[in-house]
């Protein structure tokens, strides 16, 4: 004969119950962290789209797209897409520096959440750690 609620029922119910308010509280805590990082550094936002944009737009000036750089607290970080993210990337030479970094951070969340929708992931999920 089964007891309905052994210990053990109860144990995994309630580590069912606690694993997502971990998991999203671990989530928090790392993201703030790697946050903070960069914003007690004075990263730029969207570092990533600043430097691909610059890369572009010294190909399309005829420059080596290679040279390109964003330089943060005395550190250069450097383009280092291929050639083909750099055809792929050209129409972006059309707009500003500031439109095409806000418009890739707004396309990339976007697209994390439709993603996590697709998965039936909770939107939290969005805290992922990168």
């Amino acid at each position: 004969m089964r007891w309905p609620h052994s210990a053990a029922e109860r144990l995994t119910k309630g580590v069912r119950l606690a694993w997502p308010i971990f998991l999203c509280a671990w989530f928090a805590w790392q993201t703030y962290q790697r946050i903070s990082f960069f914003v007690v550094r004075n990263f730029p936002l969207g570092i990533d789209a600043r430097i691909y944009y610059r890369g572009v737009v010294a190909w399309l000036g005829g420059g080596n797209p290679w040279d390109a750089t964003v330089v943060v607290g005395g550190s250069a970080y450097h383009y280092a897409g291929s050639p083909v993210t750099t055809v792929l990337l050209a129409p972006a030479g059309l707009l500003s520096e500031d439109v095409f970094t806000g418009l890739w951070l707004v396309l990339t969340w976007v697209a994390a959440a439709w993603i996590l929708r697709r998965m039936h992931l909770p939107i939290w999920w969005l805290l992922f750690p990168p």
